[in-house]
């Protein structure tokens, strides 16, 4: 159970970095949308939990 939860907040991760460059927007005189210190924060607190979670079962 604890490894199939691990194993898919990891590949969430992935996809997430994967499909992230894959987004091209169409219209090149309007700016690209930037991340917010807020959505940054918070991108930078779930890979805690993740490494968090990691650690744990890895003391187990």
């Amino acid at each position: 159970m604890r490894i199939s939860t691990i194993t898919a907040a990891i590949a969430a991760v992935v996809v997430a970095v994967t499909a992230a460059p894959l987004y091209m927007n169409m219209d090149e005189s309007a700016p690209a949308p930037s991340a917010s210190s807020i959505d940054v924060l918070n991108f930078a607190l779930t890979l805690e939990h993740l490494e968090a979670a990691f650690y744990n079962y890895g003391f187990e």
